[in-house]
């Protein structure tokens, strides 16, 4: 008795073998947060020296020099920040508090 080949077995096993190898490879390439993270920290150590005159930054890493330039500030009008170094006076009020700045401006927050 001859047995028939049965096509749509092959394929599906095919299938889920090639399903089941590319999984493996792809997990085993992909980097997960830890491998950057200790990319970025070996990147770290590799700086050699670094120098900044205040409107610039100098980075030395292994043979190459990586320059920064300070940009215009672009937070003066609308800050999503208050720098400490700024706070001159705060009051606060119910469920406000009001921080006043160097330049003038109050910022009202909301507890």
């Amino acid at each position: 008795m001859k047995r028939k080949f049965n096509f749509k077995k092959v394929a599906c096993t095919f299938a889920i073998g090639f399903g089941f190898v590319t999984s493996f490879f792809a997990g085993k390439y992909i980097k997960t947060e830890y491998d950057v993270y200790n990319a970025n920290l070996e990147t770290v150590k590799k700086i050699t020296d670094w120098n900044t005159n205040g409107d610039e930054l100098v980075l030395n890493i292994g043979d190459y020099e990586f320059y920064a330039y300070k940009s215009e500030n672009i937070y003066a009008n609308n800050k999503g920040f208050l720098p400490f170094d700024q706070i001159v006076a705060w009051s606060e009020e119910n469920n406000t508090l009001y921080i006043t700045l160097s330049d003038g401006n109050v910022y009202m927050i909301n507890k």
